[in-house]
């Protein structure tokens, strides 16, 4: 990957991008190896928007600070002895799992009726308060609050407050559809049905005050599974609860409201997350942004600085990469890369990647990101599978914005690390054509 050859090629890719429209101070490009030496370099300590190759920060953050092993803890506190007919409360304390789900849940619940509970008069208590957030909202990046990717942080997030809808429907047979968890309010479906392929299907639900209403087109769809944010925080574990107690066959008959959990309890019951090193694979293969956000505000609540300066999450971000990228001039705005407001340059993104190499966590680190033409967001990308080459890349897209950073490996050689950002109004295009030249040149 040296040479005149390199370069050349590097030369007609610029032709190829300044003759599809995209100008030369729209991108960035950067490839190094393994001592960190340039190999290709454009723009690269311009500040650009980096979208989701953000999450290669923070999930590189979590494993050298916290450690691939570390866990969250989520508790159900019985402030009573456990009884047949149960009158105390029961607290479900969070401290920020970024991948508690529904069957975890169950689980803990599950436990209620062991210990043989029937009835609970009393309320559950939910407690988020080891988080201290500012009120999110869902539509602020895009007026889209319903899509998944909108979800804000919560230090009791549960199933990623994603609800799974199943639509089945033929040309002559009336739409159905079922939700998960089921919802509290009035269901009103206004798809037009049409002949299409069921992959063409455009689904859009939108919520008022007493319904949520499904529009769009849908195609002819046997089996079309999607998942939206259609409840709150709140509503999302009345449902859930609702529905896990009356599967149990334990009855409730109390109320569900937020508040703070008491150290005066007569039972803890205790649920476990999966490793960091597991959670990460999540969020880096499939970019999920509120579970980089929760990784991201559990970084300053499980780390003391000296001196106990640190406070927030982010200026502990600020001085990680100051520390292991040498690099001052960026602006984080939040964990996930979900802003228009983050800026940093891909030098600070190539400096990160070649830290990490000379690491012991590297193995995890390099785990977590997307084999490009096999899974994750880079699942449907062939043109990088190759025998002699491992193409391991996160990716980052918004509207505008199109980015890729990771590790090319040959077989039995050392590795080169890539970062390459777009911003302009033809990324999408601009992305083509670089991951043309990464797959067929480098």
């Amino acid at each position: 990957m040296y040479g005149d050859s390199i370069d050349e090629s590097f030369l007609n890719l610029k032709k190829d991008l300044i003759k599809a429209g995209v100008s030369q101070d729209s991108f960035t490009f950067l490839l190094a190896d393994e001592l960190n030496n340039q190999v290709i370099a454009h723009n690269i300590n311009k500040l650009f928007n980096p979208a989701s190759i953000m999450k290669l920060i923070t999930t590189s953050a979590g494993l050298d600070l916290l450690g691939p092993n570390f866990k969250w803890e989520t508790k159900l506190l019985l402030s009573e002895v456990p009884k047949e007919n149960y009158t105390g409360n029961i607290i479900i304390k969070g401290s920020g799992d970024p991948f508690f789900l529904i069957e975890d849940l169950k689980n803990l619940l599950r436990i209620l009726k062991v210990l043989g509970i029937k009835n609970i008069s009393g309320d559950f208590v939910l407690d988020n308060s080891i988080f201290t957030l500012e009120k999110f909202d869902r539509g602020k990046f895009d007026d889209k609050p319903l899509e998944p990717y909108n979800v804000g942080p919560d230090a009791l997030l549960l199933n990623f407050f994603s609800s799974e809808v199943v639509f089945s429907s033929t040309p002559t047979s009336k739409i159905k559809l079922d939700i998960f968890p089921p919802p509290k309010k009035n269901i009103k479906v206004r798809l037009q049905p049409t002949n299409k392929a069921c992959k063409y299907s455009k689904i859009n639900p939108k919520k008022s005050s007493n319904n949520i209403i499904f529009l769009g087109y849908i195609g002819k769809c046997s089996y079309l599974k999607k998942n939206f944010a259609l409840y709150e925080a709140k509503d999302y574990w009345m449902s859930s609860l609702v529905f896990l107690l009356n599967e149990l066959d334990i009855k409730f008959s109390g109320n569900i409201v937020y508040g703070k959990g008491t150290t005066d309890n007569k039972l803890t019951l205790v649920h476990k997350s999966k490793p960091l090193s597991d959670i990460i694979k999540s969020i880096n293969k499939y970019s999920n942004n509120v579970m980089a956000e929760n990784l991201y505000h559990s970084l300053a609540l499980n780390i003391k600085s000296k001196n106990n300066e640190i406070k927030k999450s982010k200026d502990l971000i600020n001085l990680y990469l100051k520390d292991n990228t040498k690099s001052y001039d960026f602006f984080i705005d939040n964990g996930s890369g979900l802003s228009r407001k983050t800026k940093l340059t891909s030098n600070l993104i190539v400096n990160l990647l070649s830290a990490n190499y000379k690491k012991i966590t590297f193995p995890e680190f390099f785990a977590s990101l997307p084999i490009a033409g096999l899974d994750g967001t880079l699942s449907e990308e062939e043109i990088f599978l190759s025998e002699k080459k491992s193409f391991r890349f996160k990716t980052g897209s918004l509207n505008n914005v199109r980015a890729m950073a990771g590790v090319i490996l040959e077989r039995n050689k050392k590795p080169f690390f890539l970062c390459y950002i777009i911003n302009h109004k033809k990324a999408e295009k601009a992305k083509n054509i670089i991951n043309t030249f990464i797959s067929s040149k480098l």
